[in-house]
């Protein structure tokens, strides 16, 4: 029993900060509804792609700042890396290219 939940945590561990984002539209087309599964403590920057919205985005990342870097620059550029954030399996800039995100891949080109 112990050794399951040894592997289990390894495999949590192991996905780092990964997030797979779904997007469902209602019926009526009116309103989208997101459902998250992954490490949901960082939901928000897939959001903000999905949503298209750079102040979302700019928010999140100063909310992570004492957590993942002392400025600003160092967590956008963690976010950004290879080893960073992934929205449905990819990276946050392919993900804003796919999910058709132009504020928000604007933001990443300047950065």
């Amino acid at each position: 029993m112990k050794i399951k939940n040894l592997m289990k945590t390894a495999a949590m561990l192991s996905m780092g900060i990964s997030i797979t984002a779904n997007a469902a539209i209602n019926a009526d087309n009116s309103e989208q509804k997101y459902r998250f599964a992954g490490d949901l403590h960082y939901a928000k920057f897939c959001k903000a792609i999905l949503t298209d919205d750079v102040s979302m985005f700019k928010s999140s990342v100063r909310q992570k700042m004492d957590e993942l870097a002392a400025n600003e620059k160092r967590v956008l550029r963690l976010l950004l890396s290879d080893h960073g954030v992934k929205c449905d399996g990819e990276n946050l800039v392919e993900f804003s290219i796919q999910r058709d995100a132009p504020n928000v891949y604007a933001y990443f080109s300047k950065k």
